[in-house]
């Protein structure tokens, strides 16, 4: 199963990046990827059979779990200590949404490389835009100490 793992999602953003956009502020920009996260987990946990769950609850409880309050927060001032890191959020953003639609019409529950192709566009994107300082990856990871 493809798991929704927001640590490793926010902190290593080349692996799923495109062209830039946003315009919320951080906090706003957090929430928003958080959402897309949360959705992405609900669209692949329609394939709950396949994944070897009993129910979609079970695989969203696997799938994805959202950061507390404290880590959410943690996040946010990890992005707004490097006046860069917000224009690599909005990045993040702006993949994620491209990617859940791409995910939403391709997914096929019996067809492990359906969604091959939006993994490739989602990977290639990624070289469109900044790298997020080391700083702030090791800020975000921290916040899940």
């Amino acid at each position: 199963m493809r798991k929704v793992a927001l640590v490793a999602a926010m902190a290593t953003a080349a692996a799923a990046q495109a062209a830039c956009g946003g315009g919320g502020g951080v906090s706003s920009d957090v929430d928003d990827y958080i959402t897309a996260l949360a959705s992405y987990a609900d669209t692949l946990c329609g394939c709950f059979a396949e994944f070897g769950y009993n129910t979609k609850d079970e695989c969203l409880a696997d799938a994805f779990q959202a950061p507390t309050a404290a880590e959410r927060d943690c996040i946010v001032a990890a992005y707004e200590s490097d006046s860069t890191a917000a224009d690599n959020l909005s990045c993040l953003l702006s993949v994620q949404a491209t990617y859940n639609s791409c995910v939403a019409s391709s997914l096929v529950c019996t067809d492990d490389t359906s969604l091959d192709d939006c993994d490739t566009q989602a990977s290639a994107a990624a070289e469109n835009c900044p790298a997020l300082p080391a700083a702030v990856d090791t800020a975000v990871q921290d916040c899940f100490q």
